[in-house]
């Protein structure tokens, strides 16, 4: 379908044509329910452009004068949808080969057929990304400032931290990235849905180690299920680290909870009998209210935020009661006086949060954007199993690579293996100091053991 042609650079050799313009982006459930079927659900209605920007062709090559009554007839039978007008852009492979490394490879790796003279003109073809988001990444590449917007909102920011993720050009937009969230940083949501998505993905693609650990803390406090990636590309070993914390805290809070009905119902908090009776029955009633006791503890474990369940833990009652004590009548001494009643000191709630000192939610941390980074060859164990696993066919799942950016320099899933990335794996292996090292110390990437392994050798 005939669109829109813009000009980015007059005299570009290369054409990106962009199919479906436009396609819904971090799709967020209408009720918020997000479980472990949500990115399958996001990537469905929002296919990934990989599937079909890689290809290059000629700007010459056409259709022959039969096909297109052949495609016609072999389509017949499908339904109708309403196609969105393509989007041309002339851009300079030059430019683009600099700013990015994914056309670098595509222009000047294998997929180059032929030389300039008989191809002088190239055709990309993309598709689903924002028309908006591209031209501001396009302009950016291509130095045209002037029509470079300084303030653009979340969505735009992450639509085009998608493209900068995708395209691999993060040295590009690293001076314009930094303006754009100097503006909006203030702006971070205080509790997961789809904008805190959002600035984990551009907290990540941009590389600010402060927003990320504010964000993936955010997460970790207020997130009732599993993190919903939405299909954006955020690797999903952050996402697991993210799921973790949240319920090792929470296992912790729960742990407490029963180490102090284990401590009032064992009569080891030293308190009378009727004193740990009252304070224990009503800790179990209050927890069985607040669904945090037995069998409704196993159903909705997976269902708590740390907020919610020290929220609910707040709210419980604490016990008011009197005890009675004998008194003595003037004059006596035989301790048979009237008897009185006086107010009990003892307060669930106070005791349940000298319980919980240390493990609620003013003690977690945010993940540090460093845990995922390699800094060097040394510490890259991980990424190279990630491509011995890759060449010898086991099933290792590649995303659950903890270095996943390293790991990416060594292996594709997607492309070939590339003579440079073999040379550095293979440089990698015949390093002495991994030969003592087991492949699950490998597999966990133990940066500290390989270290002083390193001195050691050293």
């Amino acid at each position: 379908m005939e669109g829109s042609s813009i000009d980015f650079d007059p005299d570009g050799n290369l054409i990106l044509i962009l199919h479906n313009p436009g396609a819904p982006f971090a799709v967020w459930p209408q009720d918020g329910n997000c479980h472990l079927n949500l990115q399958q659900t996001a990537l469905a209605l929002c296919p990934s452009p990989r599937q079909s920007s890689s290809t290059v062709m000629s700007s010459n090559d056409a259709l022959k004068p039969g096909d297109a009554d052949d495609r016609r007839s072999e389509s017949s039978h499908m339904p109708i949808r309403p196609l969105k007008p393509i989007i041309r852009l002339r851009l300079s492979s030059r430019h683009l080969i600099l700013a990015s490394p994914y056309f670098q490879k595509m222009l000047k790796g294998d997929w180059q057929e032929s030389t300039a003279q008989s191809r002088p003109e190239r055709v990309v073809k993309a598709e689903d990304w924002d028309p908006g988001a591209l031209f501001v990444l396009m302009n950016i590449i291509h130095g045209r400032n002037g029509k470079v917007p300084l303030c653009v909102d979340i969505e735009m920011l992450s639509k085009i931290a998608a493209l900068v993720d995708y395209y691999q050009c993060y040295e590009a937009v690293h001076i314009v990235s930094a303006i754009w969230l100097k503006e909006l940083r203030q702006r971070v949501p205080s509790a997961l849905g789809r904008d805190l998505v959002l600035w984990l993905l551009i907290s990540w693609v941009y590389q600010d180690p402060a927003l990320f650990e504010t964000v993936t803390r955010t997460a970790i406090i207020t997130m009732k299920s599993p993190f919903p990636s939405l299909g954006l590309p955020i690797p999903q070993i952050i996402a697991e680290a993210i799921n973790s914390r949240r319920e090792a805290q929470i296992q912790q809070i729960l742990d407490v909870l029963d180490d102090l009905q284990q401590y009032l119902l064992k009569d080891q908090s030293g308190h009378s009998f009727e004193c740990s009776s009252i304070l224990f029955g009503a800790l179990m009633k209050e927890l069985h209210r607040a669904g945090l006791l037995g069998q409704d503890l196993c159903l909705s474990i997976h269902d708590l935020s740390i907020e919610s369940t020290m929220d609910a833990l707040d709210k419980i009652k604490s016990t008011q009661w009197k005890a009675m004590t004998t008194g003595t009548s003037f004059g006596s001494s035989t301790g048979f006086g009237p008897r009185c009643y006086s107010g009990h000191g003892c307060h669930l709630q106070s005791i349940i949060q000298s319980k919980l000192k240390g493990v609620d939610k003013t003690t977690v941390a945010g993940i540090r954007m460093a845990e995922f980074r390699d800094k060097n060859d040394t510490q890259c164990a991980t990424a190279s199993l990630a491509l011995s696993s890759h060449l010898s066919g086991l099933s290792l799942c590649l995303n659950n690579v903890p270095n996943t950016r390293s790991a990416a320099m060594f292996v594709d899933v997607r492309e070939i293996v590339t003579s440079t990335a073999l040379s550095r794996f293979e440089n990698i292996c015949v390093q002495q100091r991994f030969a003592n090292f087991s492949q699950e110390e490998l597999r966990l990437g133990d940066s500290v053991a390989l270290q002083d392994n390193k001195s050691q050798d050293s």
